[in-house]
């Protein structure tokens, strides 16, 4: 589970966000599994990723007060990783997100 939690990111078709978290909340989620202490730096970056995202002035939605591609994009910036596996073979996520090399 600590490879999975460092070094894969998973990205789902039905998104897999919490409704009861806003953005900025389910994007941190993952850096708990990992075992950061979020801190205002941590909850800085995130914010700085979701930004990036196009998703800056969407922070304190929740999933539900969110259209499809936004949901989409919000699990991106907390799973940026080495390697990203999706659920589907013509996933376009991976290919246009900063972040490290990713492999689909």
């Amino acid at each position: 589970s600590e490879v999975r939690s460092k070094y894969l990111g998973f990205i789902f078709q039905s998104y897999n966000l919490l409704p009861q978290y806003t953005v900025v909340e389910n994007i941190e989620i993952p850096l708990l599994y990992q075992g950061c202490k979020l801190t205002p730096a941590t909850r800085a970056r995130c914010i700085q990723l979701a930004d990036l995202v196009g998703l800056g002035d969407r922070l304190d939605h929740r999933p539900m007060q969110l259209s499809g591609g936004q949901q989409q994009r919000v699990p991106s910036p907390g799973r940026w990783s080495t390697i990203r596996i999706s659920s589907s073979p013509t996933s376009r996520q991976g290919t246009s997100t900063p972040g490290p090399a990713t492999k689909s």
